[in-house]
């Protein structure tokens, strides 16, 4: 999906700027490398990689019109997202137009556990920057940006999980829906059912 939403964006005269963070395992993994050097080229995306296995780094050479690989340190995403120059990159789309920021919108797809980094990573770079005395102050500033941001439908995540681990197998107590109902709130908590079963949406 985020090809079809990149290329449908590169094709739009006043989209703004489109930032990619690609995250892989290894360097044989960095998918349609190719096709993001073509958008790359053509001013038309930025992109930034991380391989979580390899020790390699990579660096898209605007002259050449490709990506150089270099011997580096493995790096996750969060890690790549969290220097100084993203980091700040990344506040400045995450803040709104009033706030003078540029009100990007962001896009999370990717297994639960990746989510999971990315989210904690982002709440980093919010706490790194914003206004707050005490580190419990823009932590509860972090949080209600974030769930502005959700609640803008300006970060918008696509997250699936394959895990069916033994706790699935247990037998669980059944729920009345009246009594899922009553955890929509931040009193009682958030509660969603997927597939009959219940989850706890609280951090």
């Amino acid at each position: 999906p985020m090809r079809g939403l990149i290329d449908e964006r590169a094709h739009q005269a006043d989209a703004g700027a489109n930032w990619l963070f690609f995250g892989t395992r290894h360097q044989e993994d960095f998918y349609y490398q190719a096709e993001f050097e073509e958008l790359a080229a053509k001013g038309k995306l930025n992109i930034r990689v991380a391989f979580s296995q390899d020790g390699v780094n990579a660096h898209f050479d605007p002259t050449a019109g490709h990506f150089q690989f270099t011997p580096g340190q493995r790096q996750y995403l969060d890690g790549e997202m969290l220097k100084e120059d993203n980091a700040r990159l990344l506040w400045d789309m995450l803040r709104s137009t009033k706030d003078g920021g540029q009100g990007a919108y962001l896009y999370l797809c990717g297994r639960t556990a990746f989510a999971s980094t990315v989210i904690e990573a982002i709440k980093q770079v919010i706490m790194r920057y914003i206004e707050g005395e005490t580190l419990e102050a823009r932590t509860e500033a972090a949080n209600i940006m974030l769930y502005r941001l959700m609640g803008e439908d300006r970060l918008m995540l696509e997250i699936f999980t394959t895990y069916n681990g033994p706790h699935f197998d247990k037998v669980k107590a059944r729920l009345r829906i009246s009594e899922v109902v009553l955890h929509n709130n931040d009193e009682q908590g958030y509660w969603i059912i997927i597939s009959g079963r219940v989850y706890d949406m609280n951090e």
